[in-house]
């Protein structure tokens, strides 16, 4: 004589019952390999501001001379790195379902919209700046100063 299992409860045969949902899951991937790719890509992107020279770029260098551009620019970068860190963070932690993992993803999510919105006010007001510096840099080297390159610098 066989039995049937109790209403209401599944049958598990090989596979034990999921325990973290697939959407947490998604997500926490998505959050490890978006900041693990924007934190290597803020690392390798922060020395170039702060004088290393990969190839020669007079553009940078004028750039670097101006104290307000480079602040901006550091600023923004460094407070970016931090970000993806707590997102890389926040992902690793929801994969364990750690409570304070959506805390840290809620944080980096706020947080970005925040600095977001901060670039779009600081480009636009430093975006004058850069274009004058830019010509400045390229009247001043015959080499750059191409009709491509004047293109892409002409206002409009």
């Amino acid at each position: 004589m066989s039995q049937y299992p109790p209403a209401g409860q599944p049958l598990y045969y090989d596979t034990p019952p999921k325990r973290r949902p697939t959407s947490v899951t998604v997500i926490a991937v998505l959050a490890i390999i978006f900041g693990s790719i924007w934190t290597l890509m803020s690392l390798c992107s922060i020395p170039q501001w702060l004088g290393v020279n990969f190839m020669p770029n007079p553009v940078m260098d004028d750039m670097r001379k101006d104290t307000v551009l480079v602040t901006y620019t550091l600023g923004s970068m460094l407070l970016g790195l931090v970000l993806y860190m707590v997102e890389l963070w926040g992902g690793i932690g929801a994969l364990s379902l750690k409570p304070s993992a959506r805390r840290t993803l809620k944080i980096y999510a706020w947080g970005r919209i925040g600095l977001s919105v901060l670039e779009i006010v600081f480009s636009l007001a430093l975006m004058e700046r850069t274009k004058a510096l830019t010509a400045r840099t390229l009247a001043a080297n015959p080499k750059l100063n191409t009709p491509h390159m004047q293109q892409l610098t002409a206002t409009g």
